[in-house]
């Protein structure tokens, strides 16, 4: 058997910079009608970013902003493995003027099934819905006041990673808001948490499923300067109970593992004893920023 031939190629992720995705229709190969995002394969001595920015000008006599990249998608097809390097991007000059593809439509989060995207491509989709789903919430929210402190979405989520802790809000018995110190895991842009059967907080998430968590990271108390310097962040979010008994076990034992790492025999007899006893719930992110002290920002800067 002789090794299967691989091909490194590039695509670009191109948003319009409120909810829609652009995708084309191949007009040509054995692929022919298929859908995919446009780009091409990476010549020698190329940058993944440089032959973007080629493909997409070939194809659509468009010049783009190609921003970070998105996902790396591996993937076999029968005669060939191909490696795509997919990447954000936005419109810089241009039309998106139709070369090589047959077709091209602007894809909402809800319209990202409606095609028959090449198997590849499709590999994509369920992380572009969530982007999408985060750009449409952002115009729900409202801005950080001061900018200036505001971290970066990365330094947010190293936050809820590290941090074991944080303080549940609810709609509670009759309008009044019920916050909750609660342990929690975060996973993939969802927190988790444990629970008894019933109580406050179990009727309030069954009432109303909009929530917050807030995490406090840092609180270096200053006497003499009247403040504090602080790090914190606040999701905002769905929060329901987990219903599937798969998923409530597997949860559970992302749970467990966070906070007793390395004991497998331990956490599986404590979750054959207690796991009938105690829901889980999943937090859906839609939005979260982080913000630390002013002073912080300013000890970074020199």
């Amino acid at each position: 058997l002789y090794p299967m031939k691989s091909i490194e190629v590039v695509a670009a992720i191109i948003f319009d910079g409120k909810d829609h995705i652009f995708a084309t229709q191949r007009g040509y190969g054995e692929m022919k009608d298929g859908w995919e995002f446009p780009g091409g394969k990476i010549e020698p001595g190329e940058s993944p970013e440089t032959a973007l920015r080629r493909e997409i000008w070939e194809e659509l006599e468009t010049d783009i902003e190609v921003g970070p990249q998105l996902q790396v998608v591996e993937w076999d097809y029968p005669k060939f493995h191909l490696t795509m390097h997919c990447f954000w991007c936005t419109v810089k000059q241009g039309r998106l003027t139709l070369k090589e593809h047959e077709a091209a439509k602007w894809l909402s989060k809800d319209e990202l099934d409606s095609v028959d995207w090449l198997p590849a491509d499709r590999q994509i989709i369920d992380a572009l819905k969530h982007l999408l789903k985060r750009a449409h919430n952002m115009e729900q929210f409202r801005e950080m006041r001061r900018r200036k402190q505001l971290l970066s979405e990365e330094e947010s989520v190293a936050i809820l990673q590290k941090s074991t802790s944080g303080t549940l809000a609810l709609l509670g018995d009759g309008g009044y808001p019920y916050a909750v110190p609660i342990s929690y895991v975060y996973s993939d842009g969802h927190l988790y948490f444990h629970s008894a059967l019933e109580g406050h907080k179990v009727d309030a998430i069954r009432r109303c499923d909009k929530a917050s968590f807030c995490v406090i990271e840092q609180d270096d108390v200053q006497p003499k300067k009247y403040t504090t310097f602080y790090r914190s962040v606040i999701a905002f979010g769905r929060i329901h109970i987990i219903e599937d008994e798969n998923e409530k076990r597997a949860t559970a034992r992302m749970l467990g593992a966070r906070y007793n790492p390395n004991d497998e025999d331990g956490l599986s007899q404590e979750l054959e004893k207690g796991l009938a006893r105690m829901l889980m719930i999943r937090f859906d992110i839609e939005h979260l920023t982080g913000k630390e002290a002013i002073e912080l920002v300013r000890r970074r800067a020199t």
